[in-house]
């Protein structure tokens, strides 16, 4: 083997490792991006619990003022105006309670999927630079076989006026109708 083709060979190798190694790369990105949002999706829920409390607070906060104010002014708490007010309210209060603790279900399970979306596509882009460094390394060889590289004596060919394989191949090509020659059958 010559000098080149070793060289061919070493540079080829260091091409697939690298490859591999680009894989690992791309998996810890998405095992990061995975962590960051896992992080973000707690503090989003948090968020929506905390909004489902504010808006308990708010609402016991108003059924108290209701229920002060008819109090002051001398009415049944739990009679009549007063009462279907404080259902109203209630029921308010109630609904944005549950749409915060919708929201913060949403919010977790939003961050599940795109965790595990992020933690696949971690485990792909590393399988897929095995893949690619396989590709890569089996397209150099055959580059390099097709060009002659590993011929076993190169400069005996060339000096006969044989050439290596990929000038036998990269010869010039004339058309057997019209006689014009061309620069390549390719």
């Amino acid at each position: 083997m010559s000098f080149f083709a070793g060289l061919f060979v070493a540079s080829s190798m260091v091409k697939a490792y690298s490859t591999v190694y680009e894989g690992f790369a791309m998996k810890a990105y998405y095992d990061a991006q995975a962590a960051m949002s896992q992080v973000k999706y707690k503090s989003l829920k948090l968020q929506a619990k905390e909004e489902g409390i504010r808006a308990m607070e708010a609402m016991n906060e108003n059924l108290s003022t209701l229920i002060a104010r008819g109090a002051a002014g001398g009415t049944l708490t739990m009679d009549g105006s007063n009462l279907i007010t404080q259902f109203i309210t209630h029921r308010t209060g109630v609904e944005d309670v549950f749409t915060a603790r919708i929201n913060e279900e949403l919010q977790q399970n939003l961050g599940v999927i795109e965790f595990n979306s992020l933690r696949r596509a971690g485990k792909l882009s590393k399988k897929y630079g095995y893949i690619n460094a396989v590709g890569q390394l089996g397209m150099d060889v055959a580059s390099a076989y097709g060009t002659g590289l590993f011929d076993k004596d190169l400069t005996t060919q060339v000096k006969k006026g044989v050439g290596t394989k990929w000038q036998q191949i990269n010869r010039p090509y004339q058309n057997p109708f019209t006689g014009m020659q061309t620069g390549s059958i390719y």
